[in-house]
C-alpha cells in the first residue's frame, strides 16, 4: 500500500496576498467589512500558529497570554482531536492584530473572538482565491503551510 502525499499548493507569498486581498478588496455594508477582516486574521492566525480554524473559532481573547520568563506570546487552546488543553506560540505581529481588532470592534473579552462561522470563513476565502485566480486552496492549506515551514526552518 502506498501513501500519496499531497503537495500543499499555497505558498507564504500565496498566503500573504490572499490575506492582503480580504482586507482590502471587500467593500460594502459594515458587516462585510468586518466579517473579511475576522477572516483574514482567522487565516493568519492559523497560517502563523497551527491552530486549525475550528480551534481559532472557539477562542476568546482571554485565551491569549504573555509569558514573562520566555518573552513570547501564546495561547491556550482545547485540541480538539485529543480532547486536552495545549499551548501554541502566536508570533508578536499576529497578537497586535488581534489586540487592535479587539479594540476597534469591543469584542466582548469573556465570548468567543468571532462570531463567524466556518461556512463564512469558507466563503470569503473562495471569493479572495477567485479575484487572485488561484485554485485548489482550501482552509487547512493554512494550518498546513505553518508546519511546512516549521519543517523547513
Amino acid at each position: 500500500m502506498t501513501m500519496v502525499m499531497e503537495v500543499n499548493t499555497l505558498t507564504e507569498e500565496k498566503c500573504s496576498r490572499i490575506i492582503d486581498r480580504l482586507l482590502a478588496d471587500f467593500n460594502g455594508s459594515q458587516k462585510i467589512i468586518e466579517d473579511s477582516r475576522q477572516v483574514a486574521l482567522i487565516l493568519e492566525l492559523s497560517a502563523s500558529s497551527g491552530l486549525r480554524i475550528s480551534e481559532i473559532l472557539s477562542l476568546s481573547f482571554a485565551d491569549f497570554k504573555y509569558d514573562d520568563g520566555k518573552d513570547r506570546y501564546y495561547v491556550e487552546y482545547v485540541d480538539f482531536n485529543m480532547r486536552e488543553t495545549k499551548e501554541a506560540a502566536v508570533p508578536s505581529a499576529c497578537d497586535k492584530d488581534i489586540y487592535s481588532y479587539v479594540m476597534e470592534y469591543k469584542v466582548v473579552t469573556l465570548g468567543k473572538l468571532f462570531d463567524v462561522d466556518m461556512r463564512t470563513v469558507r466563503r470569503y476565502l473562495i471569493k479572495a482565491c477567485e479575484k487572485l485566480d488561484y485554485r485548489g486552496i482550501r482552509m487547512y492549506h493554512f494550518r498546513k503551510l505553518y508546519y511546512g515551514i516549521k519543517c523547513v526552518r
